[in-house]
């Protein structure tokens, strides 16, 4: 996630003053574009790339584990692994976020913090170009992005921390978090929610235990975004 704060401070404000984006939404036109011209294709050109070292094809079904499926009824665990993630997100997040902000990230770039428009919702329910970019979201935030972020962490990845034992999913949780570079004082919270499905995906050999509680939770994140715009 370098590439956010490259793009933040570089690329997106010119475009967007071309295109008439108002300033208090170029954080989120920021995150937007870092995922579709950097994470998205990075991480998918680099599994591909890896398939092709050791398989002589390129794709990604060479390079990815974690593809064990369940029974039906074995996937009813994903509902408390979601409801856990949303109790961390929404009530845990609510009491530890902000004082973690403001003590130890209070240098942290305004530019870089998409996040804290989405608390503001009236704020920015009515600029211009957020029902250019709700769709967007939608598109990237909530699917491409966890999409191939799952891939790429738990899919590739996590298989190859076995040697770490049972604390594989630990480390793996750790670097995926650190890894939103733009939102750091959240890790904590970060790591506390995604733990329960890192480790059931490593357990049952089965990436569908974190990908979708994943792309589910940003999704709600999603809709909200699109009510905003449209509602």
């Amino acid at each position: 996630m370098l590439s956010f704060g490259v793009i933040a401070l570089a690329l997106v404000p010119s475009l967007a003053t071309a295109l008439g984006i108002p300033p208090q939404i170029l954080p989120i036109v920021t995150y937007l574009a870092s995922i579709a011209l950097v994470t998205v294709p990075v991480l998918l050109l680099f599994m591909a790339w890896r398939n092709q070292r050791s398989t002589g094809r390129w794709g990604l079904r060479g390079v990815l584990g974690l593809r064990q499926r369940g029974r039906p009824r074995d996937y009813l665990l994903l509902l408390p692994l979601f409801g856990w993630m949303m109790l961390c997100f929404v009530v845990l997040a609510g009491w530890i976020n902000e004082p973690i902000a403001s003590r130890w990230f209070s240098w942290f770039p305004q530019e870089l913090r998409f996040q804290q428009l989405l608390l503001e919702p009236a704020a920015i329910a009515a600029l211009p170009g957020l029902k250019l970019i709700a769709p967007a979201y939608l598109v990237l935030s909530c699917l491409a992005g966890p999409v191939v972020e799952e891939l790429y962490f738990r899919g590739y990845l996590l298989p190859r921390m076995r040697r770490f034992g049972r604390w594989a999913p630990v480390l793996n949780t750790v670097l995926f978090s650190a890894y939103h570079l733009f939102s750091p004082w959240e890790n904590p919270v970060r790591i506390i929610a995604t733990l329960p499905m890192v480790w059931v995906a490593w357990r049952r050999d089965d990436l569908l235990f974190s990908a979708i509680p994943h792309v589910a939770a940003n999704t709600l994140g999603g809709l909200g975004v699109l009510w905003l715009a449209f509602g």
